[in-house]
């Protein structure tokens, strides 16, 4: 989202320069909607940074003496990239925002040899799964395919053959295989 935001408001600096009257009103600004970038963000930050500036109109915004020299050099796009960084560096580096804790976890070996136990152990876990998961789709598509396939043979037996099998059948004494 960095890279929308400083291209955003690197239009915005150079629509105020490039404007007749070197001026942008509140409504004038550019934004990106998709990338979630308003107007009122760019704004803030441009102010914020001291690119821009208002006179006796809250609502209509120039170009400071800083910005026309740093436009000139052809630097904006890295003057403002770096801003925009080093301001999103200062929000992590503020414990407030995420509840930072900077004491260090300290685990005694036997802690540490029972973490990569852990650790070893359920990675052997998650690869016996894949490969049982994997046995079981072979096996399922076996059967599946054995079944079509199957039921394609039988449906292709003329019945003479069947006929031949169950004569077969029928002649075998079964007495003699109970014995």
């Amino acid at each position: 989202m960095n890279e929308f935001f400083v291209n955003i408001a690197e239009e915005n600096l150079l629509k105020i320069r490039n404007s007749v009257s070197e001026s942008l009103n509140y409504d004038e600004f550019i934004c990106d909607d998709e990338h979630g970038i308003d107007q009122r963000d760019i704004i803030e930050f441009l102010e914020k940074n001291s690119f821009i500036e208002t006179d006796k109109d809250p609502e209509v915004f120039y170009l400071t003496n800083d910005t026309y020299d740093i436009l000139d050099e052809g630097n904006i796009y890295t003057e403002i990239f770096e801003l925009l960084d080093s301001e999103n560096d200062e929000d992590y580096d503020d414990e407030s925002n995420f509840g930072y804790n900077d004491t260090k976890l300290e685990l005694s070996d036997g802690e540490l040899n029972e973490l990569v136990a852990k650790n070893k152990s359920e990675k052997i876990q998650r690869k016996v799964a894949g490969y049982i998961t994997f046995i079981l789709i072979l096996i399922v598509v076996g059967v599946i395919s054995y079944y079509l396939k199957g039921s394609k043979e039988s449906n292709g037996l003329d019945e003479n053959l069947l006929k031949e099998i169950k004569n077969q059948l029928d002649k075998i004494d079964l007495r003699e295989y109970k014995k």
